[in-house]
């Protein structure tokens, strides 16, 4: 669905027509805006597969094999002949699909909002009040918390998100996931502090204060992992002196 309504919404915007100024594309694009990070995320958890060790009985070591952490019933690599790690037919099917997937919604659907920003960019920059006139009606919701030359701050903004709530999904390790998410909430914040994009200066004071909040949670998420990660060292290494003691005994 979503492909085929982005396909009639460019054949539409650049050949022409009056459903850009209508109620229905202004609506189109709340509805777009708000369901692309959802969609990503389902995208790229196709992209994260979780390891198990397994009992391999033609050699002394363990075997890895790892499936889809998003579904457990799909076996990303082949592990049947114990030699090679390739994946498995369902798994590459999944993994082309959404890499083509990442194509057309995360980067296509934020560049094509920039697109049709863009193409009303002096009309926007000339505007004397939030949602300018008439004709930037369908845009408006894009650009109407924003100042007359930072419109395009819409689609910056909602790679961020993105690049927060999904592509982190696809990462190997929390210390790469915070990495990530520490250092672009920080390179936001101060971006935001020192651009000043927004219309009021009351609606930067809440960005800038949002924004610490995000890197408070980044760094939260890192220290509850380490903690875990020490609880279940800790626990195992009472079970393996236990275990000693009874063979001692």
């Amino acid at each position: 669905f979503l492909l085929e309504a982005t396909y009639h919404l460019g054949r539409i915007t650049f050949v022409g027509g009056k459903f850009l100024n209508g109620t229905a594309f202004s609506h189109f694009i709340i509805l777009l805006y708000f369901i692309i990070p959802t969609s990503c995320v389902v995208i790229f958890s196709s992209f994260s597969c979780i390891d198990f060790n397994i009992d391999n009985d033609l050699n002394d070591d363990d075997d890895v094999v790892s499936y889809l952490r998003a579904d457990l019933s799909i076996q990303c690599e082949d592990h049947s002949d114990y030699s090679s790690h390739k994946m498995t037919n369902k798994y590459l099917f999944i993994f082309i699909y959404a890499v083509f997937m990442v194509v057309i919604i995360p980067i296509g659907v934020p560049a094509l909002l920039f697109t049709l920003l863009w193409l009303k960019r002096n009309e926007i920059e000339e505007r004397e009040t939030r949602r300018g006139g008439p004709e930037l009606k369908y845009l408006s919701f894009l650009f109407r918390l924003y100042g007359r030359e930072h419109w395009h701050y819409s689609t910056i903004d909602l790679y961020r998100r993105i690049i927060l709530s999904s592509v982190v999904l696809s990462l190997p390790t929390i210390e790469t996931v915070f990495i990530l998410v520490f250092g672009l909430s920080v390179y936001c914040v101060l971006m935001y502090r020192e651009v000043g994009p927004y219309w009021d200066a009351s609606s930067d004071v809440l960005s800038y204060v949002c924004g610490w909040q995000v890197v408070v949670c980044a760094v939260a998420l890192l220290l509850t992992e380490f903690s875990e990660r020490g609880a279940n060292q800790g626990g195992a290494s009472t079970s393996g002196s236990s275990t000693d003691a009874e063979r001692d005994a």
